[in-house]
């Protein structure tokens, strides 16, 4: 058991520190900001990046829980949890600093103010992906379908920081940075979908023979 733990939290540590260093980066870029409106950006940025962690981890679900056990479950749902909480902070920040309840209700007065405020509807889906996560004992082979709402919130959650976030408007690079975690999510979820495609098509396979 305490081979499994220092085989494991070593690398929720440099999640932890690769995070940090990019909210300071981007929230120092930026000084001309009060103070609550930093921490909600940092809250944000962390966020997003725990949930990226999440998501790419779990294309390698089954090799790692036969190298480190069952913990490594337990972190999965543990980082997935710790960025819908650090995403939440966001708006409630923003909410305290000002913008009220407004800040939670998805903008459907035009496209364009949908998709510049894609943060909001984000939110609500990223809520009940994690949900759906942590009651996939009660729905059954449902959770997956509910649980995959992470990848849209992702991809809408990216919209908005374009769009919107100052940092990734006036940063080039950290546009880039921002599209290639998108791609890569994308490519995590094609490459899962195409496993459980082959097990199907396989499993298929050996009842017909």
């Amino acid at each position: 058991m305490t081979r499994v733990r220092r085989a494991v939290w070593p690398w929720f540590l440099l999640l932890l520190l690769i995070a940090a260093l990019l909210a300071a980066i981007l929230i120092v870029s930026q000084p001309s900001f009060s103070a609550p409106y930093r921490a909600a950006r940092a809250a944000a940025l962390l966020g997003y990046a725990f949930i990226f962690f999440a998501i790419v981890s779990t294309n390698y679900v089954q090799p790692l829980v036969r190298r480190f056990g069952r913990r490594f479950v337990a972190l999965h749902h543990w980082v997935a949890l710790a960025g819908l909480v650090l995403i939440t902070m966001h708006p409630l920040v923003l909410a305290a600093a000002g913008g009220g309840l407004a800040v939670f209700v998805p903008d459907v007065s035009s496209w364009r103010g949908f998709w510049t405020y894609a943060g909001r509807p984000a939110w609500f889906l990223l809520l009940l992906a994690v949900t759906a996560a942590g009651l996939r004992d009660r729905l059954k082979n449902g959770w997956r379908i509910v649980h995959g709402l992470t990848y849209v919130a992702f991809g809408m959650g990216a919209v908005h920081a374009v769009m919107l976030g100052t940092s990734f408007v006036s940063s080039p690079l950290a546009r880039g940075v921002l599209f290639a975690l998108v791609i890569l999510a994308t490519a995590v979820l094609a490459r899962r979908r195409y496993q459980d495609w082959r097990g199907a098509r396989a499993r298929s396979r050996r009842r017909t023979q």
